[in-house]
């Protein structure tokens, strides 16, 4: 196991170990998918239900995909809203399927797909006040009406519990 599969099985772990002690009761194991149905796009990690698939890492640009029984959230839209959407059809993900996008921040690399996701998808896009205000500084036009605010750096989405925290970067 590479240093990067380590780092996304620790943090599918994460992730469905948190849901369980907010009560979700999804089961502990789910069927590993078949290895031609999802491609290894920077890898991917599963811990119960809940599966991490990076569909982009770099300084080039950041977006992962995190999928619970349930659910689907992006992290991040840092590259183009075209080559997104290609990645998640090559995972057998539309983007209508998704049920919200967090931006961790507002660095190019994590956001810049952004101004062309919300133009043309109706999925609520969350972030905090800090990260709102420096994206909004550096495109004014953002069109808005799906942005959400992370309220008291804390979020519930259905069975995921979303927490913000400021950190040097």
């Amino acid at each position: 196991m590479t240093e990067s599969e380590r780092q996304l099985q620790e943090m599918a772990l994460s992730i469905q170990a948190v849901r369980q002690q907010g009560g979700c009761r999804a089961a502990v194991t789910a069927p590993p998918a078949a290895a031609d149905t999802i491609p290894n796009l920077g890898g991917e990690a599963r811990a119960g239900d809940c599966l991490v698939s990076m569909l982009a890492s770099g300084s080039k640009g950041n977006a992962a995909l995190i999928s619970t029984a349930k659910q689907r959230f992006l992290v991040d839209i840092g590259i183009s809203c075209r080559a997104l959407t290609t990645r998640m059809k090559e995972i057998g993900v539309s983007v209508n399927e998704l049920d919200g996008v967090f931006i961790t921040h507002e660095h190019v690399d994590h956001v810049r797909g952004l101004a062309t996701f919300l133009k043309n998808y109706q999925v609520p896009v969350y972030s905090s006040a800090l990260t709102w205000r420096a994206i909004l500084a550096k495109d004014s036009s953002l069109v808005r009406q799906n942005c959400r605010l992370i309220d008291n750096n804390r979020l519930l989405c259905g069975d995921l519990e979303v927490q913000s925290f400021s950190i040097p970067h």
